[in-house]
């Protein structure tokens, strides 16, 4: 029995054994299937996190961030729109200073006035005519400029084109709702012998950039020779009368549907045929080809030619057809009246403002101090059309605009376009004219801001000023800066306490645009240790540059750290981050901004402690301040030659300048060039004026062997290694060694500025200042009596005027350091 007890124990033993196994494994089952489910879940979960990154990065870089570049800044605009849509004063001008004679509107519709001239053959030659219309350095034109311009109402311009004398005066009458009418009277006269006979036709034209419709007429009555109606939107009806001159030999008109305004020379061109003159047996005369007929609902382009054999002198009237029975032409008698009211409060203002009179100046120096004013007046122009842009998330180039941009250009005949940072200086001159119209074109220049807070550095709007670019410089990266010369201006402005009521409404505008301007410069080009900033754009990989240029800085080829890499950091973009820093936190009190106050008083008592500026670019050794960065002077260009496979079995050889290192670039500060990027701190006005470093800079830029020169300061040193040197093969140097006005603008200011406040260096300070000004002023006029123009930039061992001519725009500062007009 006891054996029977046994063998059920067991056999209930062996069933809980089988029951608890069965169990066991149901449990771990059970904790399996958990497993697997959290397993599950953490890899849906992962998954979930994955696909999100990659959609996160897939929206940013191919949907978002592409296009960011490309969305306009939804802040308010800065510019009143209406205000300005209704400144009917300003609605027409000179605005297209690229041509020698040219008028616009300051709206994309208005239609576009211009002229054309040429010399007829001589006796028995037939060549093809040489048409001026844009301006051109380089087809033997004289001299040109404003001899007076207003900047509202009233300019005289004189043009040299030998054996042809011209002279155009521009009259606006605007109405009181509407922008009424303006004269353009030519007088011109032939400097040959009145025994030569000579021939020559102006052709005249109206061009509608857009929507509207112009007809062109033959007139023979007693005082109009040609008539050019037409209508548009914004306008309504409106026709351009020519009166009648003497000496006309022929007249003759066209109309045609243009699409290709960049070229309206050629096609004028394309349209002209000979006549025979009337005057003469043996001479022919050039014409365009007369078409009396409406060539449909597209015509959009008509012109007049009118062809002279003598002096003569003409009016061409635009005129709206709104009240015209109300009013007077504005033409002869009335002109007349008109012109001497103008003339007498342009002298009377311009004395008021710059005292040349009283300071006693020579005729001959208030005339250059005229053409100064006047040729950075009527430089201003109006453009419209959509910028080219480009991020590192664009494969290619995209569209960004419409925009439209009035500004004033640095030279009519080379870079008629929008430049940031030569804008800043242009305003200098223009803000003691019209602080108005100052703050106004300067708002416009914010209002092209994009959603980031960038603004491109070359503005190329429209088919005409696109023309005059090369297209390796079309296309403006977003990762780009140009020095924020407007925050400069704005501190003067604010320092003198001469905010107009205007003013200062438009300024508030500007406000929340120059916030995020000015957060996008901090973030965008600041250096990898906090307080530095370097500027972007420079090429690391090249080996065709002896010093890689840096095009952002405005100084182009000035010479930085030799090898660029991320641990480089400027002097220059430094000194412009502290005053702007300072500006801003100035207007955030202005206005009241409690949010922002903090933040910008920060920034400017970090940036504008001379100890930080010391401990980064202060070297001891050379006892200036320095760029830093992997740098060595030992870099030559060499000529070399290099080969190149053609095919499997040829190869062609050609011959190239290389940049060759013969030493090995280090981590430094950039001691060994020594110019204008080293005075940034002074110009800028950073260092305090009792500290001795004030009197080293001043010590080193009195030196003739380093900066100073008897015309101004060189742009670089003539102990630096790049002095005078060729970048590439094809770029000659530009900003190594020239004497160049805006950098000698701000010496001088800002000696100006030491020698009026309290410190060791106020009387060395005071002597420079008045040695640097009266050789810039003399130079400069020197040079303008010589050949007639302004130039871009001066030779430092000649004083003779180079590069882009006239460059009314920087130059004409001039004016300012004549008047000692500085604060």
């Amino acid at each position: 029995m006891s054996e029977s007890v046994s063998k059920a124990k067991k056999s209930s033993s062996a069933k809980r054994d089988v029951a608890l196994k069965s169990t066991s494994i149901r449990l771990k089952h059970a904790e399996n299937v958990q497993l697997l489910a959290n397993c599950n879940h953490f890899l849906i979960f992962i998954l979930s996190i994955v696909f999100a990154v990659a959609f996160y990065y897939f929206y940013e870089n191919y949907f978002r961030n592409p296009f960011l570049i490309s969305v306009p800044s939804s802040l308010p605009l800065a510019l009143n729109r209406s205000a300005v849509a209704n400144d009917f004063e300003m609605y027409w001008g000179s605005y297209r200073a690229n041509l020698f004679i040219g008028i616009g509107g300051r709206n994309p519709t208005a239609p576009l006035f211009g002229a054309m001239w040429y010399m007829q053959p001589s006796e028995g030659e037939i060549i093809v005519p040489l048409i001026r219309h844009w301006c051109d350095q380089n087809i033997g034109v004289g001299q040109y400029g404003w001899l007076e311009h207003d900047s509202r109402l009233y300019g005289i311009q004189q043009i040299t084109d030998y054996p042809l004398s011209i002279e155009t005066t521009m009259i606006k009458r605007p109405l009181k709702d509407h922008p009424g009418d303006w004269t353009l009277r030519v007088q011109a006269q032939l400097l040959d012998s009145p025994s030569v006979h000579r021939a020559y036709s102006f052709i005249l034209y109206l061009l509608l950039p857009t929507d509207g419709q112009l007809y062109a007429k033959k007139l023979s009555n007693e005082s109009s020779v040609g008539l050019i109606e037409g209508k548009t939107k914004g306008l309504g009806d409106f026709r351009m009368i020519i009166s009648k001159p003497k000496s006309l030999l022929k007249a003759s008109q066209i109309q045609l549907a243009v699409t290709d305004i960049a070229h309206l020379k050629e096609i004028v061109l394309k349209n002209t045929v000979i006549f025979k003159d009337a005057s003469s047996p043996n001479n022919v005369i050039f014409g365009i080809h007369e078409i009396e007929k409406s060539v449909g609902n597209g015509t959009n382009f008509a012109a007049v030619q009118l062809t002279f054999n003598s002096e003569t002198t003409f009016d061409i009237i635009f005129e709206s057809i709104k009240d015209i029975n109300n009013r007077e032409r504005l033409t002869s008698s009335v002109f007349d009246k008109r012109r001497k009211e103008l003339h007498e409060k342009f002298e009377e203002k311009f004395e008021s403002i710059f005292k040349l009179k009283e300071k006693q100046y020579a005729d001959v120096l208030i005339s250059a101090g005229k053409h100064c004013l006047s040729n950075m007046l009527g430089s201003i122009s109006y453009f419209h059309g959509y910028s080219i842009v480009q991020s590192q998330f664009n494969t290619h180039p995209i569209l960004y605009g419409p925009h439209t941009l009035f500004s004033s250009i640095p030279s009519r005949s080379f870079f008629p376009r929008g430049f940031l940072w030569d804008e800043g200086f242009h305003q200098l001159l223009i803000h003691r004219w019209n602080q108005k119209l100052s703050f106004e074109i300067i708002a416009g220049w914010l209002d092209l801001m994009n959603t980031e807070g960038w603004i491109p550095r070359e503005v190329i709007l429209g088919p005409e000023a696109e023309e005059k670019v090369p297209a390796e410089f079309l296309t403006q990266r977003n990762s780009y800066a140009n020095p924020p010369m407007f925050f400069y201006l704005i501190k003067s402005t604010l320092k003198n306490n001469k905010l107009s009521t205007d003013s200062k409404e438009i300024l508030s505008r500007m406000y929340p645009r120059l916030r995020l301007w000015y957060n996008w410069l901090n973030k965008s080009q600041s250096g990898v240790q906090p307080g530095t900033y370097r500027w972007r754009g420079r090429n690391a990989t090249t080996d065709l540059e002896l010093n890689p240029k840096t095009l952002p800085s405005g100084l182009d080829d000035y010479p930085r750290a030799s090898h660029p890499s991320d641990e480089e950091y400027h002097v220059d973009l430094f000194s412009w981050m502290a005053l702007s820093a300072d500006v801003m936190y100035e207007l955030a009190n202005l206005f009241n901004d409690k949010v922002w106050a903090p933040r910008f008083e920060a920034d400017a008592k970090f940036l504008n402690d001379p100890s930080l500026l010391d401990r980064l670019h202060w070297s001891e050794k050379t006892k200036r301040y320095c760029d830093y960065g992997l740098h060595t002077k030992h870099a030559v260009l060499k000529r070399m030659t290099i080969s190149e496979e053609q095919s499997q079995h040829s190869t062609t050889s050609r011959s190239v300048m290389k940049r060759v290192v013969k030493g090995t670039p280090q981590l430094r500060l950039v001691s060994d060039v020594f110019g204008y990027v080293n005075l940034f701190p002074m110009f800028l006005r950073l260092i305090p004026a009792n500290s001795p470093k004030l009197g080293y800079l001043l010590e080193q830029m009195a030196d003739s062997e380093l900066l100073w020169t008897p015309y101004g300061l060189r742009s670089l040193s003539k102990k630096s290694t790049c002095y005078n040197q060729r970048n590439t093969e094809h770029d000659p140097p530009y900003w190594r060694g020239s004497i160049w006005i805006n950098m000698n603008y701000l010496a001088v200011a800002s000696l100006y500025h030491y020698s009026n406040v309290d410190g060791p260096y106020r009387e060395i300070a005071y002597k420079l200042y008045s040695d640097l000004r009266n050789a810039l002023v003399s130079n400069v006029v020197k040079e303008y009596l010589r050949t007639g123009f302004f130039w871009e930039h001066y030779n430092d061992e000649t004083g003779h005027g180079e590069g882009s001519h006239p460059f009314t725009g920087w130059t004409s500062l001039t004016l300012l350091m004549m008047s000692e007009l500085f604060e």
